[in-house]
């Protein structure tokens, strides 16, 4: 789309009566149009930032009726925004209202993104205060409770748990509960790992058996003893 058009686009829905008008999936469509435009805008009169944001705002009103792929897909163009910043304050807390109802419906492809998309935030804001950790727990702890179930796959184990890694590393409570039970569900899943997943595996657990709870380092601990069986 020329930038003519998505300048047109941009202004209908960013306008203030568009945005009171458009329900979430709608807004999660544009979105990711814009944040995928390959040009800004800014001579049209409307900058691909300052749209970005308006619609985020205007989806944070509405989280509680999104259904659970908008939400994911919310979330991540939330992660992808210029000015996440900006939005985040009004976006976060509507999605810890949002989370408990829709949570349980979120398929665990779709948890992961949106665990990607907070490891993201990070590194796209300035702080992470109290409701960012309360996300972050609520959708570490559901993908917690779907690997101990044996519902992740392999990559999701991995990709979970290195997110884990990530947030602890950034000082970003990450329950012990929760990462043993991803931490078990790759010891069993280790006999099946490719090398590449192998090696994943390894520098996971490596850096999980420098944490100090006793329980989480002796699951590390065996992780790593079973990739060396499996090398062999």
């Amino acid at each position: 789309v020329n930038p003519e058009v998505w300048a047109q686009i941009l202004q209908t829905a960013t306008s203030e009566k568009m945005r009171n008008w458009l329900n979430p999936r709608q807004v999660a469509q544009i979105l990711l149009g814009v944040l995928r435009a390959e040009e800004l805008i800014e001579e049209k009169g409307l900058a691909q930032a300052d749209a970005s944001l308006l619609l985020l705002l205007a989806a944070s009103r509405r989280l509680g009726r999104a259904s659970p792929p908008d939400i994911v897909a919310l979330t991540s163009c939330l992660a992808l925004a210029p000015l996440a910043d900006r939005a985040a304050p009004e976006f976060l807390p509507a999605l810890v209202e949002a989370l408990p109802s829709h949570i349980f419906r979120i398929p665990e492809a779709g948890l992961c993104r949106m665990l990607a998309a907070l490891r993201m935030l990070v590194q796209a804001t300035t702080g992470c205060g109290p409701v960012f950790q309360e996300v972050v727990g609520a959708v570490s702890g559901e993908l917690a409770v779907r690997a101990g179930r044996g519902g992740l796959s392999e990559p999701q184990v991995l990709d979970t748990l290195s997110h884990m890694v990530f947030f602890r590393e950034h000082h970003i409570l990450i329950r012990e509960d929760c990462a043993t039970q991803v931490a078990r569900a790759l010891w069993k899943q280790v006999p099946v790992l490719e090398l590449s997943e192998l090696e994943r595996a390894e520098a996971v657990a490596t850096e999980m058996r420098r944490w100090e709870e006793p329980e989480l380092k002796q699951v590390a601990e065996d992780v790593l003893v079973e990739c060396g069986e499996t090398r062999k």
